[in-house]
């Protein structure tokens, strides 16, 4: 048996350590799906890319002060959303459990899950009111009531497929990203069905619901050409268009204000946006990027490390990050837009929260 990742007292999900341990997973398992993918090349749609010098001219602003709230008793903390109930549920891979946080920042519950190295790095609001999570590790699903009762779902995800991030779709069903068999979609009752396209094989890393209806995708993180591209919640196949002929290092997917598709990579560090339709813009970053989410603003607000920051960028390119207060060695990941407007951040690398004003 390959272990997928290092012992729990010494892994750092997604942060500095955790990227490279992801690329050992593409190298070690990656085979067994190539074929498979490589046969579906040849269908993707290349853009023009229109490369910016706008996203280069970064201005820091001193005017906003980054508020830490630290969770007793967490290592880490990773992707996370607001639930039904108002509060922050957070994935928290390093404790194997899921952290119900306040509004405030205050750790209210922390679940622990019981399989070892089970791989839990996402939480998703379920259309039934519950929270659902994917385990990387052991192909089970789970869902949480607001209070905490948890319902198994054992094995439900083919083993070898790596479940990693999942989000609520337009059709009731929780979808969920995998490293080798495409996206996957478990309704409230706990049925799973999976969504195979062209190059499929590749490891996706986010997946939001468009504007279209359509469930669209950011994948080829681990030396693979970078994609958006689309399902429908039927599974049909829709477009997708290729962003990176290289290395795409594809990590977050929203819908801006603009009704585009921002995505964030990697490597070599880019925000970018494309439409449904194709029209694609990219601004390069010096820094390893995060997820990214649409702001109350008309912005669009980012995570960033080595710097570790939180970031700022208008729908036409122009950056601002938020550096005063961020704690060292944070590495923040995620972001969400809180209840009380603020911008809200784990760091992946410490038991924390973070809070800045947009």
């Amino acid at each position: 048996m390959i272990e997928l990742f290092p012992p729990a007292q010494t892994r750092k999900r997604f942060g500095r350590e955790a990227l490279t341990w992801l690329a050992l997973v593409v190298v070690l398992v990656g085979g067994t799906r190539a074929a498979s993918a490589s046969a579906l090349r040849g269908t993707v749609m290349p853009l023009p890319t229109q490369r910016s010098a706008v996203g280069t001219a970064v201005h820091k602003d001193a005017g906003h002060t980054i508020k830490v709230h630290a969770l007793p008793g967490v290592k880490g903390g990773l992707e996370f959303t607001i639930g039904a109930d108002g509060n922050f549920w957070v994935g928290d891979d390093p404790d194997n459990a899921v952290l119900k946080v306040s509004p405030k920042g205050k750790l209210l519950k922390k679940i622990v899950f019981p399989e070892s190295n089970a791989g839990i790095l996402a939480v998703a609001n379920g259309s039934d009111g519950n929270e659902w999570i994917v385990e990387r590790n052991t192909g089970n699903i789970y869902k949480i009531t607001p209070k905490g009762k948890t319902t198994l779902y054992s094995g439900v995800i083919a083993s070898g497929c790596l479940a990693l991030f999942d989000t609520p779709g337009p059709d009731g069903n929780v979808w969920f990203t995998t490293d080798f068999c495409g996206l996957g979609k478990v309704t409230p009752s706990g049925v799973v069905t999976m969504c195979t396209f062209p190059n499929y094989g590749d490891q996706i890393l986010a997946v939001v619901a468009g504007a279209d209806g359509n469930m669209w995708y950011n994948l080829g993180f681990n030396g693979s050409p970078g994609y958006i591209g689309a399902v429908s919640t039927s599974c049909a196949t829709g477009p997708q268009y290729e962003y990176a002929s290289s290395t795409g290092g594809g990590i977050g997917l929203t819908v801006g204000p603009d009704s585009k598709l921002w995505f964030t990579a990697s490597a070599p560090g880019e925000i970018g946006k494309v439409s449904t339709t194709g029209g694609l813009a990219v601004y390069p970053q010096s820094a390893t990027m995060g997820g990214i989410v649409s702001g109350p603003n008309g912005d669009l607000y980012f995570a960033q490390a080595n710097p570790d920051a939180i970031g700022r960028i208008t729908t036409n390119g122009k950056v601002t990050l938020f550096t005063n207060g961020m704690p060292s060695g944070c590495y923040p990941q995620w972001v969400v837009i809180g209840s009380d407007k603020k911008v809200w951040f784990t760091c992946s690398n410490l038991g924390a929260m973070g809070e800045v004003a947009p």
